[in-house]
């Protein structure tokens, strides 16, 4: 009998504790997000469980763009966005067509800060003024020119001269710099500029400084007062001829520029002919471009040079212009002799 009782005691609580078990899993159907008690049908993700899509809709992530749930659409860089309308709002335009890309190119000097492109347009002809992709015009000698450029081109060789003229002048009156040269100037294609340069590079050489001469050697003979012979040997340059090239068909503005390189190619031939530092010669160049941008009001085209990452033109220009802010301009020659050959 005591027996009989202990197993009927022991089933009791085995019942109670099931019991208690249920009731307990019970219990503990509670909504994730309003903690209300779930009764009837639920929602489960993630391991939690909601009582309505209402209440599951408030932990799914929101639009980056346009704040609504997101429930699927897509995810970039850690944010969601609930369309592909609002996908394509995050992407770069394209500076030709206009339509966001989610791939294209970068064009600009330092690698950032630049206009882009779809892969598309990017793949288009390349202006040679502005070195950008364009639905552009082709020349004569193959390059190509957009409209925006064309539309202030110098395609006169006279008119082109009378510009050359008036940098020259100016950068004698508000510069300080000149020379005697009888220069004679060309606006050229670019066969002929690169057949008259040494090293051409298409599209970083837009105009050709060229300086011809003949070097004569001449051995003079003295008697001295003790009937000793003495020889002395001079050298000195004779049928010296200047030239200056430049492209037809640059924009106003670029053309302007390009004379005042050019100009600052003859300053030096005319005043530190020994400098052979090539590096010294171009960024002298295009330092004293900037300064005739400046003049002319046109100093947004600097922005090339201050970016420019070419090992020649670009450190050329920074090497000068670190020596002039800590020097002083009027003391460039120091610059100068130091690389005489």
């Amino acid at each position: 009998m005591i027996r009989c009782r202990s197993k009927f005691i022991y089933a009791m609580l085995i019942f109670s504790a099931i019991s208690l078990s249920c009731l307990s899993l019970y219990a503990a159907m509670y909504c994730s997000v309003c903690k209300k008690q779930i009764k009837g049908s639920y929602l489960q993700s993630g391991g939690k469980i909601f009582c309505s899509q209402s209440c599951l809709d408030k932990t799914l992530p929101k639009c980056a763009i346009c704040g609504k749930i997101c429930n699927g659409g897509f995810q970039k860089d850690g944010k969601y966005y609930c369309s592909k309308a609002c996908l394509e709002k995050t992407m770069p335009k394209c500076a030709l067509c206009g339509k966001p890309f989610s791939s294209g190119m970068l064009f600009s000097a330092n690698g950032k800060d630049g206009p882009v492109y779809c892969a598309e347009c990017a793949k288009k002809p390349k202006c040679f003024a502005c070195c950008l992709p364009n639905d552009c015009e082709q020349l004569s000698d193959g390059r190509y020119i957009c409209r925006n450029c064309k539309a202030s081109a110098v395609f006169n060789e006279e008119m082109a001269l009378q510009i050359f003229n008036d940098v020259r002048k100016r950068m004698y009156e508000d510069l300080g710099y000149s020379t005697p040269h009888n220069i004679e100037f060309y606006a050229t294609d670019a066969k002929n500029l690169e057949s008259k340069s040494k090293s051409y590079s298409p599209g970083q050489e837009l105009g050709l400084y060229v300086c011809n001469f003949t070097i004569n050697t001449v051995t003079k003979t003295k008697v001295g007062w003790n009937l000793k012979t003495e020889e002395k040997t001079e050298q000195y340059k004779s049928n010296e001829k200047f030239e200056v090239y430049v492209l037809y068909g640059l924009p106003r503005k670029k053309l302007i520029e390009v004379c005042g390189h050019e100009l600052a190619h003859d300053w030096m031939q005319e005043n530190f002919p020994k400098t052979q530092d090539i590096k010294l010669k171009e960024g002298w160049a295009e330092y004293i471009a900037t300064r005739i941008n400046d003049l002319y009001g046109q100093s947004e085209m600097n922005k090339r040079m201050e970016e420019n990452q070419d090992k020649i033109y670009g450190d050329g220009y920074r090497t000068v212009k670190d020596f002039v802010r800590q020097n002083g301009i009027e003391n460039i020659g120091q610059l100068f002799r130091q690389h005489e050959g």
